[in-house]
């Protein structure tokens, strides 16, 4: 990333001590009128301090309140467990449709929703430490949806990972974000040439092979033919080692997966969502290309 501008890096600077401070008195267990008397006056202003906090997700009139306050509100929020102090991270273009995703959907994080499965929504409380909109100064020096990942993983980062449900310490996606033109063409012109991580290299020929073979229908080599018995063999032995191959196009780099909850939880996203990009071949937040292959050694080198 280039250097941050200097009043960006103020930016930044403040919110850390805010949101440490906040962290020490959090744990210390005052309600929330406790709290925001006591941080408001350590900060420079109430646009750093945790803005909102909702105790008891069982509340039918806490989730109420939730939906009245941040109905089409985007910001940096956090859903923590009252009763181990663990805590999901997260970002969003709407708030409010952001924790009904994750209080009732399947779809979000696998570690969060094992939490409230097993000690009940009444243990957590909804945090909201930043909100956010199109109008902040701060959008001089950093696009809208750059400002959300970014203030996302600082929060993130500021938290022992053994208190963190998030997989990953950097964030790659906010919820409910759609790129503009402009933000796609800029993002195609950036992995373009000379630019795209696999320029001027190639897989080997064992690793091409064997990443075709994966294909299914028309696109497989041996459509309308038929194996030996000794290759039909050799694949029935094969189809327990299926894994998931991920290409970070951003990073370079490859990791190999025995399947796709490991796949997905890896990038933090439903298995199910693994499975729809193997299909459709397309890449997962304009990043990841996921592939199912055989059990093989992939050389990009």
């Amino acid at each position: 990333n280039p250097a941050l501008h200097e009043s960006e890096g103020e930016y930044i600077h403040q919110k850390f001590l805010d949101f440490f401070l906040f962290i020490f008195i959090f744990s210390l267990g005052f309600d929330e009128s406790v709290l925001l008397l006591i941080i408001i006056p350590f900060t420079s202003g109430t646009h750093h301090t945790p803005c909102k906090i909702y105790h008891d997700l069982s509340d039918s009139g806490v989730l109420n309140l939730i939906e009245q306050e941040n109905r089409n509100k985007a910001g940096i929020y956090g859903i923590i467990n009252n009763k181990t102090n663990k805590i999901y991270i997260g970002s969003a273009v709407n708030l409010h449709k952001r924790l009904v995703e994750h209080l009732y959907s399947d779809k979000t994080n696998i570690r969060l929703q094992r939490s409230i499965g097993k000690d009940g929504l009444s243990s957590f409380s909804f945090i909201i430490f930043e909100y956010h909109d199109f109008n902040d100064s701060i959008l001089e020096f950093i696009d809208f949806n750059d400002l959300l990942l970014e203030s996302e993983t600082f929060y993130i980062q500021s938290i022992n990972p053994d208190f963190l449900y998030n997989f990953k310490l950097h964030a790659t996606s906010s919820a409910g974000y759609k790129h503009t033109d402009e933000a796609k063409a800029k993002m195609s012109a950036r992995m373009a040439g000379e630019n795209h991580p696999m320029f001027g290299k190639s897989h080997t020929d064992e690793a091409k092979a064997k990443i075709s073979d994966a294909n299914i229908g028309e696109n497989n080599p041996m459509f309308g033919k038929s194996h030996t018995d000794e290759a039909k063999a050799k694949i029935s032995a094969k189809k327990s080692k299926i894994r998931v191959l991920i290409l970070d196009t951003q990073s370079n780099t490859v990791d190999i997966f025995d399947n796709t909850v490991l796949a997905s939880e890896f990038i933090d996203v439903h298995k199910g969502t693994i499975s729809k990009n193997i299909k459709s071949g397309r890449l997962l937040y304009n990043r990841y290309l996921i592939l199912k292959i055989f059990d093989v050694d992939v050389d990009i080198t």
